[in-house]
């Protein structure tokens, strides 16, 4: 759906370039650098996407950052975009009056991370203190039951999150991006002719698709 130019993505880099915080020290240079193209091409790229995608890019830049820097396991971000792969399962629900079987069944499915194996049993031998988590307004923000606020990782959280409470994963993951690499990244920018402005050339079209009720010179 989305498209953008090789010309455009080097000219967003060279206005990185121009405009990043100078140093005669390479590693804080080669920082300045990464982090005002990065959040440039966040900017920019969220002008052009619809509202309900701009968070999933958000996501999959942060995901991307984490990985160049081997902090992300490929497996659990699978985990966590599908809850695994269902299969018959062997364990019984331990609270079927409100766990619903496809969460039980993934929190079961979280053994074959061994940083998540004894978590379905923690379920079944503690059900009223996750009761409270599942019980909660919002989940996301509080700890889960000891020892498993401490011992987790932030992906892992998200992971029991997605397997307990599906519907507040959206502010999980902010709160994810948050922690990673900042609020900025998900408070999209508003569109204004300054802003793109300032990063057009003199080589590259600019088309204003109006919707009926705008008035261009109000842009």
């Amino acid at each position: 759906m989305y498209q953008y130019s090789l010309v455009w993505f080097i000219n967003l880099y060279i206005v990185s370039i121009e405009e990043s915080d100078k140093s005669n020290d390479l590693d804080e240079r080669i920082e300045n650098l990464n982090n005002h193209f990065t959040y440039s091409i966040y900017r920019n790229v969220c002008r052009s996407l619809f509202e309900k995608d701009k968070l999933l890019f958000s996501l999959i830049l942060c995901i991307g950052i984490l990985k160049g820097k081997d902090k992300v396991d490929d497996s659990e971000w699978r985990f966590l975009l599908t809850g695994g792969v269902a299969l018959d399962n062997p364990v019984p629900n331990p609270a079927e009056e409100w766990l619903q079987d496809k969460a039980w069944g993934e929190l079961v499915r979280c053994q074959e991370f061994s940083a998540l194996k004894e978590l379905y049993k923690h379920v079944i031998e503690n059900a009223d203190k996750w009761k409270e988590v599942y019980d909660n307004p919002a989940p996301h923000s509080m700890d889960l039951p000891d020892p498993w606020h401490l011992s987790l990782s932030p992906m892992q959280k998200l992971i029991v999150l997605r397997c307990l409470r599906p519907d507040k994963i959206v502010p999980g993951v902010q709160d994810f991006i948050v922690e990673h690499i900042g609020r900025s990244y998900i408070e999209p920018p508003t569109l204004t002719w300054l802003a793109v402005s300032l990063i057009q050339t003199l080589a590259v079209p600019l088309y204003l698709c109006c919707h009926q009720v705008l008035i261009p010179c109000l842009l």
